[in-house]
Parts: C-alpha cells; sequence; structure tokens
C-alpha cells in the first residue's frame, strides 16, 4: 500500500520541528512567527499581482519541493522558474490568494510552518459567473544565511467551501 503525500509530509514536519535546538526565547519566536505571517501575507499578495507561478518562483528557497494535486512533485527553484517563464496566461484565469490560519516555529529559530486556507477565484467557463474553489495549504519556511525566508516545502489540497454557519459569522 502506497503512503499518502500528506502522511509523509506530516510526519517530515514533525521530525524536523522536534529536532530543533533550542536558541530562542520565546517572545523572540513569537516575533518570528508574526515574521512568517508577514511574509505568507507578502507571498500570497505578489501571486495576486503577479501570478501564482511566478510568486511560486519568486519566494522559493534553491531546494524547494512542491507538492501538487493530482502531479509529481516540482523539485528545485530552477524548475519552478522555468515554469513561471512559460506561464503566459498568468492571473488572466483566475486569481489564487491564502491566509495563514496557525503558524509553528522550530525552538532553533530558523524553520518555521504555516498552514492555512486558500482561495481560487475565476470566472466559470460554463456559467461566466465568479467562481471561488477553497482549500487548505502547508508552507515550510526556512531562514536564509541573509535573514531572508524562503519555502522549501509547499502543498496544499482542495476542501468543501465554508459552511452556512461560517459564512454567516462572515456577514455579522
Amino acid at each position: 500500500m502506497k503512503t499518502p503525500t500528506y502522511v509523509i509530509t506530516i510526519s517530515s514536519l514533525a521530525l524536523l520541528f522536534s529536532c530543533s535546538a533550542p536558541k530562542e526565547n520565546p517572545e523572540d519566536l513569537k516575533l518570528i512567527e508574526q515574521e512568517i505571517i508577514g511574509v505568507e501575507k507578502a507571498f500570497s499578495d505578489y501571486s495576486e499581482k503577479n501570478g501564482f507561478a511566478k510568486a511560486l518562483a519568486e519566494f522559493a528557497a534553491d531546494d524547494v519541493i512542491k507538492l501538487s494535486d493530482k502531479q509529481h512533485p516540482t523539485f528545485g527553484k530552477a524548475q519552478l522558474q522555468k515554469e513561471a517563464g512559460l506561464d503566459t496566461v498568468g492571473n488572466s484565469q483566475g486569481t489564487i490568494t491564502w491566509k495563514p490560519l496557525k503558524v509553528r516555529v522550530a525552538k532553533s529559530g530558523d524553520m518555521a510552518s504555516a498552514f492555512g486556507d486558500w482561495y481560487y477565484t475565476f470566472k466559470s467557463p460554463k456559467t461566466s459567473q465568479d467562481t471561488v474553489l477553497y482549500g487548505n495549504y502547508v508552507t515550510v519556511w526556512v531562514k536564509q544565511a541573509d535573514g531572508s525566508w524562503k519555502y522549501t516545502l509547499d502543498g496544499g489540497n482542495p476542501t468543501p467551501g465554508p459552511t452556512t454557519d461560517e459564512m454567516l459569522e462572515l456577514l455579522n
């Protein structure tokens, strides 16, 4: 029986975060958590303005692994840059944005993960009406030598849309 990708990803994250040597104090870790939320926002904003493929290439670490639904993973920033260069459609077919719901920072302060919701907004080719697809994602961030954060692992999956109660909460 083949092990699902998400099981491998979650197991790997648990191992990575449990092996981190304590270095940062809790206040510093909270600041890093806020940094990651800011990086996630910048990543999503870049995607909204320039297209998802270009955002993936811009924020990737050199050794990135990008998991994709119903496809083989993409390995390496060079491959993501190649795919971004071939993307002549950009945002003309739709826009993907996201927001983190939970950020975890390794005790060493040099690695973090973000889990959140993504939204893909486009015009339905069948109805010409605005349509939104929903999903969850996880991104693993690694602090670079220059102090910037680059993602080294990213993946997501589609989910059902918000429940009626969630929609009502948004409206209130």
